[in-house]
């Protein structure tokens, strides 16, 4: 069985926001994982998932989770999860901040 490695210096990489960066470290019809930098006082537009469940995990930094009205605040080494049904029940929208708020 091979064995493929893969890191921000090999993986395909894609600017989004405002200079935030993504890295696609897995792209698979099943599974999704990305690495992410997100500077101070960026943030992702609010936005909803219908299929795709979420999993962020703070490297460094603080990030701001929000879905719907519930704000939750990740300091360094969390991790939380965004799951598409909670999203699609209620309606809710979801955004993830980089920085102080």
């Amino acid at each position: 069985m091979q064995v493929n490695s893969v890191s921000r210096a090999t993986a395909e990489r894609y600017g989004w926001g405002n200079n935030c960066d993504g890295w696609h470290l897995l792209k698979d019809a099943d599974l999704s994982v990305i690495e992410e930098q997100m500077p101070p006082g960026t943030s992702e537009v609010m936005h909803c998932h219908h299929q795709a469940q979420q999993f962020f995990y703070v490297l460094s930094g603080r990030c701001v989770m929000e879905i719907g009205t519930r704000r939750s605040i990740s300091p360094s080494v969390k991790a939380c999860t965004f799951r598409p049904e909670s999203a699609v029940k209620s309606g809710a929208s979801q955004q993830s901040r980089s920085g102080f708020w």
